[in-house]
């Protein structure tokens, strides 16, 4: 399968997202400057936060001075806050973490274990140099609604954005009104980075004026601007210049779904059956009962949602 070439390009908040980090690894001071990126679904977040990932970790000036930990959807559903942090120690250490199950079972001590774990990756890969640890968090704002609900669980994370010399979040967010939906002083020091968006007049040069009229609505309204859901559109066009606007929808559906259906067929069962659980009531459930409903362990349940997650599901 060959990449398809975006429809838009990131390369400019890419290059604001790393001028950002660049001058965070300047600074030996808190509190840093953390970042939002935002999109709506479908708006190539995920697609941004793995470039991000991966310039970092190719660039060997931020390499040298910077270790990057990417948090999956995935795991902001199942695993708790403390996680996080140790993700980020072992991308300092260079070793992996399994994924740490069920976000409403941990406290003060537990977190204040794994910021500890973290501070010493950091010291013993630092050397002679400060070095920064990038946080990467996709679907932040579920983030927020799980595993950082409870008020004192945002005021460690507080805490630890605006005092920890070495930490620096960068969180997709759906829409910036998240700012306003939770204590702003969790976000005070946020930029927000917006990620290029979709629009009539960029469906019109992409499909040309006779079929780009038929299915601009449909992009902004009823996909919502995503530039995935876009691309499958137009590529069908190109296929069959005059499918009505119904037809393209159908063919939206269909397309999703086999590739879905693809991605499942080569799951082990039980991964299958983790993913089952997690979809039957439209979002992860805790995973204390995916456990009793699967009849098996915590454990288990993390190393198929680890390995879901490498699947890129």
């Amino acid at each position: 399968m060959t990449d398809v070439k975006p429809l838009l390009s990131m390369a400019e908040p890419l290059a604001r997202a790393l001028e950002i980090i660049r001058a965070n690894m300047q600074r030996d001071s808190a509190p840093l400057q953390h970042v939002l990126v935002v999109a709506p679904r479908g708006g190539g977040k995920t697609t941004f936060l793995r470039a991000l990932s991966h310039t970092i970790a190719a660039d060997p000036g931020l390499s040298a001075r910077g270790a990057v930990a990417l948090v999956g959807a995935l795991e902001v559903g199942t695993a708790g806050p403390d996680h996080y942090i140790d993700r980020l120690a072992a991308a300092f250490d260079g070793g992996s973490v399994q994924t740490a199950l069920d976000f409403g079972r941990f406290d003060e001590a537990s977190w204040t274990a794994a910021v500890d774990r973290l501070e010493k990756a950091r010291t013993k890969a630092a050397k002679s140099r400060w070095r920064l640890g990038v946080l990467l968090i996709d679907a932040f704002d579920d983030a927020l609604k799980r595993g950082f609900a409870p008020k004192d669980v945002q005021s460690r994370l507080r805490r630890l954005l605006q005092s920890h010399p070495g930490v620096m979040l960068i969180g997709a967010v759906n829409s910036s009104d998240v700012q306003r939906d939770y204590d702003e002083r969790l976000f005070q020091s946020f930029l927000e980075i917006d990620l290029p968006q979709i629009t009539p007049a960029d469906v019109a040069r992409l499909a040309g004026p006779k079929r780009g009229g038929r299915i601009a609505a449909i992009v902004i309204e009823f996909i919502g601007g995503s530039l995935k859901r876009t691309q499958i559109m137009l590529d069908a066009l190109t296929r069959e210049p005059e499918l009505p606007a119904t037809a393209l929808v159908t063919r939206l559906v269909a397309h999703e779904a086999s590739g879905f259906e693809a991605l499942l067929a080569d799951l082990p069962i039980r991964q299958r059956r983790v993913l089952d659980a997690l979809l039957v009531g439209g979002e992860p459930n805790r995973p204390t009962g995916l456990a009793e409903l699967l009849g098996t362990t915590q454990a288990d349940i993390a190393d198929a949602v680890s390995l879901l997650g490498a699947a890129r599901i």
